[in-house]
C-alpha cells in the first residue's frame, strides 16, 4: 500500500502556507485591536481620573463658602414618617477630554434659591427673573447677584443689583444678550461679623423659539412677534444668502447658496454657539429637512445634489440627479431640487420626498436610496408637504404659476394643474385642523382644507411671500424686504414687521 506521506522532513505545501498566514494575520489584527483598545481605555481612565479630582476640589471650595443650588429639602424616611431636612445641594462638574466628572452633595440648613422662570428662550423679551430664597438674609444694601458662565468661573456682565422685596425675595433683569447656553445666577449678601452668605440657582437659555433667514440677516423670537436681529453678534460666522432651516429639537441647522451651512451650538465649551461648513461641489442649497426616524438630516440643491448629515457639521453625498438635455441627447443635465420632506405616514412607515424643476419627483423609504419619477412637466415645483386629516393623507407639491400635485404615498402623482396664475413659493401643513397653505408671489395665500381639492385665496399686500410656518395657532409668514406677517387663525394676518431694504427673508422655522 502506497503511503500518503512518506517523509517527515518535507515542505510544507502552498495550502499549508497560506492557512499559516491567515491565521498569523488574524492573531495580529486581535493583538493589534486589544492594544490599541487598551490604549484608548488607559487615556480615557486618566481623563476621567483627573476630571473627578478637579470636580472634588472645586466642590470642597463651594462647600467652604456654602455655596449651593436650589434643592432645599432632603426627604430622610424612618419606617412610616417623611422628614424634611432643609439645605442646599452643593455641586461640581469637571471635564477633562472626552471624560466628565459630576460630584453632588448635600449641605443642611445653607442658604439655597430657585429661580422663576428658570428656561427661557434666546431672544426673551421679559428679562425680569424672581428669586426666592430659603435660609437667605437678603438685604437692600448688601445684597448683590452675578452672573457666571455654566462652569462658574467668568463672569458674565455686570454685577446687577436686585430689587428686594424681603429677606427671601428679590427680582432681577438679567442682560437682554444672553445667549443659548447655561448660566449660574449667584447671589451673595455681605453681613457684619458674619462670612458673606452665597447661595446659586442654573439658569437655561435655550436656543430660540423661532428663528427666520434671508439675504444678509438672521432673527430670533420667543413668541415669533418680537424679532431681535441676531446677524451681526459675534459669535455667528459670516453669511449672506440663506435660503432654509431646520431643527432637530434641539439645535438649527442653516443652508445657503454655495454649499453653505450655518449649525448652532456644536461647541458650547468653546463658546462656539455656531458652526459653519460648506458642502463643496454642492452649489446652492435650496431645502433642508430633519427625519428623526432615520436621525439625519437632508438637504438638496440647483445642481442636483441629494446629501446627509447627522450632526449638520459632516456631510456625505448621497446622489446627483441628472435629466437628459432635450436639445442634446448625448448631455446629462442636473436637476434643480427645490425641496424635501421626511414624513411618518398613517400606517407607520417613513418617506422622503423631494421635488424641484422639469416635474422631479425623488422618493426613498430607506434614507439611502433614492428612486427617481419625472411628471412629464418642464415647470418648476419650489415646495412639498406632507398632512393628514379627516379622510384624507396627502403630499402635495406646488410651484411656478400655481402648479399643483399632490399624492397619497409619494409615488404615484396626480396630473399637475394651475390653481393660480402666481408662483406658490412654499407650502405647509397644519397637524391641528388639518390644513394645507401656501403662500406665493405679491402677497398670495391660498388654504386648503380638503387635501386640495378645493381652494380659497386671500392677498397680503404686493410682496412675494417666501416661506410660511405653523404651530397649532400661530401661523407666521415671512418674504421680501423683511416683511413679516403672524395670524392666530390662518385667516386675518397682522403684519408685525416690515423694512424697504430690498434685503428679503426666506425661511422661517420653529422648534
Amino acid at each position: 500500500m502506497k503511503k500518503l506521506f512518506s517523509n517527515k522532513n518535507e515542505g510544507m505545501t502552498l495550502i499549508e502556507i497560506v492557512l499559516s498566514m491567515a491565521i498569523f494575520g488574524l492573531l495580529a489584527v486581535i493583538f493589534i485591536t486589544i492594544f490599541t483598545t487598551s490604549t484608548v481605555w488607559i487615556y480615557k481612565a486618566g481623563d476621567k481620573a483627573e476630571a473627578y479630582s478637579d470636580a472634588q476640589s472645586e466642590l470642597e471650595s463651594n462647600m467652604a463658602r456654602n455655596e449651593s443650588y436650589e434643592n432645599p429639602d432632603l426627604v430622610v424616611t424612618f419606617g412610616s414618617d417623611n422628614y424634611n431636612i432643609q439645605g442646599g445641594k452643593v455641586e461640581s462638574n469637571q471635564n477633562v477630554g472626552k471624560s466628565s466628572s459630576n460630584i453632588e452633595t448635600f449641605i443642611p440648613l445653607v442658604p439655597t434659591i430657585s429661580l422663576n422662570p428658570k428656561v427661557k428662550s434666546e431672544g426673551y423679551s421679559n428679562n425680569q427673573i424672581l428669586i426666592t430664597g430659603y435660609n437667605t438674609h437678603f438685604q437692600s444694601s448688601n445684597t448683590l447677584v452675578e452672573i457666571f458662565d455654566k462652569e462658574g468661573n467668568t463672569k458674565i456682565g455686570s454685577t446687577l443689583v436686585p430689587t428686594i422685596n424681603s429677606e427671601i425675595e428679590a427680582i432681577i433683569n438679567i442682560p437682554n444678550n444672553l445667549l443659548n447656553n447655561d448660566y449660574i445666577i449667584r447671589t451673595k449678601t455681605t453681613i457684619a461679623d458674619e462670612p458673606d452668605e452665597y447661595s446659586r440657582g442654573k439658569l437655561i437659555i435655550e436656543t430660540p423659539k423661532y428663528i427666520t433667514s434671508g439675504d444678509n440677516n438672521i432673527y430670533i423670537s420667543p413668541d415669533g412677534i418680537n424679532w431681535t436681529d441676531r446677524s451681526t453678534l459675534p459669535y455667528l460666522p459670516s453669511f449672506s444668502n440663506l435660503n432654509a432651516i431646520s431643527n432637530n429639537g434641539q439645535n438649527y441647522v442653516i443652508v445657503g447658496d454655495n454649499g453653505l451651512v450655518l449649525a448652532s451650538r456644536y461647541k458650547p465649551n468653546n463658546n462656539q454657539y455656531w458652526d459653519k461648513t460648506n458642502i463643496f461641489s454642492a452649489g446652492n442649497l435650496n431645502d433642508i429637512t430633519w427625519s428623526a426616524h432615520y436621525n439625519k438630516f437632508f438637504s438638496v440643491g440647483e445642481e442636483g445634489g441629494l446629501f446627509s448629515s447627522t450632526d449638520g457639521i459632516s456631510w456625505s453625498k448621497i446622489g446627483t440627479f441628472t435629466y437628459t438635455d432635450p436639445d442634446d441627447s448625448s448631455n446629462e443635465l442636473p436637476y434643480s431640487i427645490k425641496s424635501i420632506t421626511s414624513s411618518t405616514l398613517n400606517d407607520g412607515s417613513d418617506l422622503i420626498v423631494a421635488t424641484g424643476s422639469n416635474g422631479l419627483i425623488l422618493f426613498s423609504n430607506d434614507g439611502n436610496n433614492f428612486s427617481l419619477h419625472d411628471l412629464g412637466i418642464d415647470n418648476n415645483f419650489y415646495s412639498i408637504a406632507y398632512g393628514s386629516g379627516g379622510t384624507f393623507e396627502y403630499f402635495i407639491i406646488v410651484g411656478e404659476n400655481g402648479l399643483f400635485s399632490r399624492s397619497e404615498n409619494g409615488v404615484n402623482w396626480s396630473v399637475p394643474t394651475s390653481i393660480n396664475s402666481s408662483n406658490l413659493n412654499n407650502i405647509f401643513h397644519n397637524k391641528a385642523n388639518g390644513e394645507f397653505i401656501a403662500v406665493g408671489n405679491t402677497g398670495l395665500v391660498m388654504k386648503t382644507s380638503d387635501g386640495g381639492t378645493n381652494w380659497s385665496s386671500q392677498t397680503l399686500g404686493t410682496k412675494n411671500l417666501a416661506d410660511i410656518y405653523i404651530e397649532q395657532n400661530n401661523y407666521f409668514i415671512v418674504g421680501d424686504d423683511r416683511i413679516m406677517y403672524n395670524s392666530s387663525d390662518g385667516t386675518t394676518w397682522t403684519q408685525t414687521y416690515s423694512e424697504n431694504s430690498g434685503d428679503n427673508l426666506t425661511s422661517i422655522f420653529g422648534r
